[in-house]
């Protein structure tokens, strides 16, 4: 008769995360989670399909909580700097706490393929997220505007420069 585990997903996904930040995306593999879970190799193939799969899975569990907290923050705030701000330090913190993630090679070379397509859906979700911000407060409101802001906040956080430099520009497009 087969174990019953309660909660097992949750249980692999925080081993692999466990695993990729105290050794490495390299150094963890199905089956070293499958052991630390006293569970079967197979038993993880049955939630997920390949390392790379897993490992977007704990990113995932981690990501959608942060853009509900963001759009939250963006339908709560009248200050459009207040919200950008936001988004930019909690993109900036994100990045910071997978940074061992984002900066290993072989983690890089398995989502490069991905990561066009992943880039325009994050800046996507961002331009949704401010879209309304963008066109009741903006000097010369548009609908390419969110979609601008969007991609300055992702890709300077990203490079981790300051928002103050940020804020000048989105100064001109809202005051």
């Amino acid at each position: 008769m087969p174990k019953i585990i309660d909660d097992l997903q949750e249980k692999i996904l925080k081993e692999a995360k466990r695993q990729v930040f105290q050794n490495g995306y390299t150094s963890m593999t199905i089956r070293s989670v499958a052991q630390e879970c006293g569970i079967a190799t197979g038993t993880i193939y049955n939630y997920y399909p390949s390392k790379d799969y897993l490992t977007t899975s704990f990113v995932l569990n981690d990501w959608i909580p942060l853009m509900e907290e963001l759009n939250e923050k963006c339908k709560s705030t009248e200050k459009p700097m207040e919200a950008f701000h936001y988004i930019y330090m909690m993109l900036g913190k994100f990045i910071s706490d997978y940074q061992p993630l984002f900066q290993e090679n072989s983690a890089v070379k398995s989502v490069s393929i991905t990561f066009h397509s992943r880039h325009c859906e994050l800046r996507g979700q961002l331009a949704e997220m401010i879209h309304g911000i963008c066109m009741e407060k903006a000097k010369s409101p548009s609908q390419f505007l969110p979609e601008f802001i969007a991609e300055a906040l992702l890709t300077w956080s990203v490079e981790q420069r300051s928002f103050e430099e940020l804020r000048t520009v989105l100064n001109q497009l809202f005051y």
